[in-house]
């Protein structure tokens, strides 16, 4: 969060440089409000609640971004950095659901011209509009194939857990001797010998 807020902070200060004052504010506010994010993080450490508070920030920074487009393009960069914060902070369901709201959203403001005119051409809207969604596309199959290997992690460790119990308990109970163990870590129960 600290690294981040630094990062807004140069972009404001070079947005208020420029004398783009809109901009500048709106970065301020993220700023303001991740920096209070992270003390109530400290305080209470739910980190769900504040990345949903994160990604919300980013909605609404890249909705005002749509409409007030600098020369430079700067909302269209916000723009396709939105699904890769919103899955990675809010996971694969909730994360695509705000991406995909944002990408109607601007689709639909881009290409209509809803709330206002756009100054992009119809073919650099395309391509930023296929741009997002390629992106969308690529950070929810990381995501997805995240979690699927965290799953996996956290079953073999419980299994783990439970064949180390397994084993404790017969070293506690067995003073001496020899027995046999099967794949799965089980006694064997008849012993042939040759």
């Amino acid at each position: 969060m600290l690294i981040g807020s630094m990062l807004l902070s140069l972009f404001a200060a070079r947005d208020l440089y420029l004398a783009e004052f809109g901009v500048s504010i709106a970065l301020g506010g993220m700023i303001g409000a991740i920096i209070i994010s992270f003390f109530i993080l400290r305080k209470n450490q739910n980190i769900t609640l504040i990345s949903y508070v994160v990604i919300v920030l980013m909605f609404a920074l890249n909705i005002y971004l749509i409409y007030n487009v600098d020369i430079n393009g700067a909302g269209i960069l916000w723009f396709l950095s939105f699904p890769i914060i919103a899955l990675f902070l809010g996971g694969s369901v909730a994360g695509s659901i705000f991406a995909g709201v944002l990408f109607l959203y601007a689709s639909l403001a881009y290409l209509t011209g809803f709330g206002g005119y756009t100054p992009y051409s119809f073919d650099f809207i395309l391509r930023t509009l296929g741009i997002y969604f390629f992106i969308y596309i690529f950070c929810l199959t990381f995501v997805i194939i995240q979690n699927t290997t965290q799953k996996s992690l956290e079953d073999a460790t419980h299994e783990l857990g439970r064949e180390k119990k397994q084993t404790d308990s017969i070293m506690h109970n067995v003073d001496e001797g020899i027995f046999l163990l099967d794949s799965k870590l089980n006694i064997e129960s008849s012993i042939q010998i040759i």
